[in-house]
Order: C-alpha cells, then sequence, then structure tokens
C-alpha cells in the first residue's frame, strides 16, 4: 500500500492540490481581543478532509513529546501553565506566522522522520 491509498486519494488528486495550494485556501481577517486583526486561511472542503486523514490515520499514531501541548488531546493552555506555577522566571514566546513558514521542505523532513521506520506503507 503507498501512502495516498492509505490517504484514500489518488495520486493525481493529492498532485494536483498540492501543485495548486493556494487555490485550495480561503482568506479572512477576525479582530483579536487587541483589536488587532488575525488573518485565517481556511482549508477547503477538500483539503480538509485530507488534514484530517493525516492528523488521524498518520499523525495521531505517534506520541508527542512529554512537554508538548499545543494541539495535543488532553493537553490544553492549562495542563502547559501548571507546570510553570511558582516558577522564578517565566517566558512567553510566540512564533510570529508559524503556519505559512511552514514549507515544503519541513513537511517533506516531517513525514521521512515519522516514516523512518515504518512498515505499513512505502513512501517515496
Amino acid at each position: 500500500m503507498n501512502l495516498y491509498q492509505y490517504l484514500g486519494y489518488s495520486e493525481d488528486v493529492l498532485n494536483q492540490i498540492a501543485n495548486n495550494i493556494s487555490s485550495s485556501y480561503r482568506m479572512y481577517k477576525i479582530k483579536k481581543s487587541s483589536g488587532k486583526l488575525r488573518i485565517i486561511n481556511a482549508p477547503d472542503i477538500t483539503l480538509k478532509n485530507i488534514q484530517k486523514q493525516i492528523l488521524y490515520r498518520i499523525l495521531y499514531l505517534y506520541r508527542p513529546h512529554n512537554l508538548a501541548h499545543g494541539f495535543v488531546t488532553e493537553r490544553s493552555p492549562i495542563s502547559n501553565a501548571s507546570l510553570h506555577v511558582g516558577k522564578a522566571v517565566i517566558v512567553c514566546v510566540d512564533i510570529q506566522d508559524f503556519f505559512p513558514s511552514m514549507n515544503e521542505y519541513r513537511v517533506l523532513n516531517t513525514l521521512d522522520t515519522i516514516f523512518m521506520h515504518q512498515t505499513l506503507f512505502q513512501y517515496n
């Protein structure tokens, strides 16, 4: 089985979306509590379903690092903050434009790392 089959999509469909990714997103702005605007790039239904397949069928198979709290089931900002209660120094860092900074190289490198020891399907 290859990755395309495992995700339930043909290679052609996934390549077509990947080669024209900007057309799969809708951009809109929402107001933050500070009054500034946050730009949201929301995937269309097809891309969102592909992303869900990757999340549920691949990424959820792997245990996140013990210190990871973002986007981790049964963890939250509260569970993260509880680790820092009473500490002398707390540093808060936000990576500006985190999601737009992800590029094809970073995604492929991550997939290569995940699939390095896999036996479920072929990954080229």
